[in-house]
């Protein structure tokens, strides 16, 4: 019979397996690859345009590394390169402009087997964002 002190410290335990592997995405989590910009027409009228600059995201090495031990420690699932396929749905540039060609892998992970688990890394990671900022300087006449 297990002492439900014996359980405490585990579910600590796997909670921090968890922490660690959270603290590492938000360390070295992401690989951030800037393609070369593109200047569109907005209308018909030339002096109005945008751009558009393409951003690939990509989890480091490191982090795959880190997912696929969580997931061994915890029993969890990880599945990587799997392609996403956007049903009804589009990716959206800019203002509207839709790019129907976009292509998206992603490497899906169900971090433990205990749901509680599954869902407290769930929980963390939804709350992350990424926020990029351009700036394009623009020559004074």
């Amino acid at each position: 019979m297990v002492t439900g002190e014996v359980l405490v410290s585990q579910g600590l335990n796997e909670q921090s397996v968890i922490d660690r592997l959270f603290q590492r995405i938000l360390e070295d989590g992401q690989v951030i690859t800037v393609g070369q910009p593109k200047l569109l027409p907005l209308s018909r009228n030339a002096a109005e345009s945008k751009v558009v600059v393409p951003l690939t995201l990509t989890a480091s090495s490191s982090i795959l590394i880190a997912a696929k031990e969580t997931a061994r420690t915890l029993a969890g699932v990880i599945e990587e390169e799997q392609p996403l396929h956007l049903v009804r749905s589009q990716v959206i540039i800019g203002e509207g402009e839709t790019d129907r060609t976009a292509s998206v892998t992603v490497t899906m992970l169900r971090a433990a087997k205990d749901l509680g688990l599954a869902r407290y890394f769930q929980e963390r990671i939804s709350n992350l964002s990424l926020s990029v900022e351009l700036v394009i300087p623009i020559p004074v006449k």
